[in-house]
């Protein structure tokens, strides 16, 4: 339908949101605080021998394995730097906008 203006891309969150902010930083004047500690939660997994195995990453490339953890922390409702964006209007169904309880 809107194919002139390009690609369309989807947030991944039922609520609305006045700007594009990863959650991490939303309502904070200083980050680096937050953003040390999330660091520090990544170093965490990444220094447990379970933890790398089971979410299979590479010991020896640590900066695709620290965006992999940060990536599945975001799914367990950890404040992160991602924001979650998809481009396939049938796979957002399943983020549909609820209204709030």
């Amino acid at each position: 339908i809107n194919q002139s203006y390009g690609d369309v891309y989807y947030r991944g969150e039922c609520k609305l949101h006045a700007s594009f902010i990863p959650s991490l930083f939303r309502g904070r004047a200083n980050t680096s605080t937050i953003a040390s500690q999330l660091n520090s939660l990544i170093k965490r997994i990444l220094d447990d021998e379970n933890m790398t195995k089971q979410l299979k990453l590479d010991k020896h490339d640590c900066t695709s394995s620290s965006l992999k953890v940060e990536g599945v922390l975001q799914h367990y409702g950890i404040k992160t730097r991602f924001l979650d964006v998809v481009d396939n209007h049938c796979f957002m169904d399943g983020f549909k906008q609820k209204p709030e309880a």
